[in-house]
């Protein structure tokens, strides 16, 4: 993972931010010029917003040809959990999930790294977002609330200690509400570690993968946190998971 992976996504973020917003006038301008930056062309095509530059130079080496179709596929398998009138999306990048779900639902994004964070925000202006390592005790701009769903999208793998975020997260869930968490499955390992090498995948999210958990490591820790494990399934070829983690009443 190397020295520090939050340091990295912090410095990293620093530089593309300072990078893309040389020069322009305003933060909207700054924000759009960023989102071109650090996004794949398959994820710009997907959102039709028409932009045709090389996708293989400064920070864009983050992501590979195929993060935007993979971006889309965890989000739709996501979205359709989020029922309920609310939801904490944890590691949110730039909120794909926000666009995904309907416009009334509270949204509450969280990204480590504040440049991306503020890009989010700029992106989304009728969204709310925070930026704090969730690895850290949470800010009672949190804990001080509840939700209906918390989302974990591409995320458990990178952490170091899976456990103690989902209690942290189950303790902001009001009684009924989930946990929706996507993972690759264990299976996936060498497919990722291959399709880095090949930029067709996140080289930095594969040096970044802490653990590849299966369905029974995910039971535990649904279970270790207080939840439960109610729904369960793979989706690309079986090589991504969708887990649903309910707190109960």
């Amino acid at each position: 993972m190397g020295m520090d992976a939050g340091s990295d996504r912090r410095r990293w973020g620093a530089a593309a931010w300072r990078g893309a917003t040389r020069g322009l006038g305003s933060a909207a301008r700054a924000a759009a010029r960023v989102r071109r930056l650090v996004q794949p062309r398959s994820y710009r095509a997907a959102r039709g917003d028409g932009a045709a530059e090389t996708v293989w130079e400064g920070p864009q080496q983050s992501y590979g040809m195929l993060s935007g179709w993979l971006i889309d596929a965890r989000t739709k398998a996501a979205a359709g959990w989020v029922t309920g009138g609310s939801v904490l999306d944890l590691g949110c990048n730039i909120a794909d999930l926000a666009r995904a779900i309907p416009p009334n639902v509270d949204y509450v994004g969280v990204e480590v790294v504040p440049e991306i964070a503020a890009l989010a925000r700029a992106l989304h202006p009728d969204r709310r977002f925070l930026s704090f390592d969730i690895e850290a005790p949470w800010p009672p701009a949190v804990t001080e609330r509840t939700f209906d769903h918390v989302a974990l999208l591409a995320v458990l793998e990178h952490l170091k200690h899976p456990g103690d975020v989902l209690r942290q997260a189950a303790a902001v869930l009001n009684p009924g509400g989930t946990v929706i968490a996507t993972t690759p499955h264990p299976r996936a390992r060498w497919v990722h570690a291959a399709g880095a090498r090949l930029r067709l995948f996140s080289r930095d999210a594969d040096e970044e993968h802490e653990a590849f958990l299966g369905e029974p490591q995910l039971a535990r820790l649904a279970r270790d946190a207080g939840l439960s494990l109610v729904a369960y399934r793979t989706f690309l070829a079986g090589l991504n998971q969708l887990a649903v983690m309910r707190r109960e009443a």
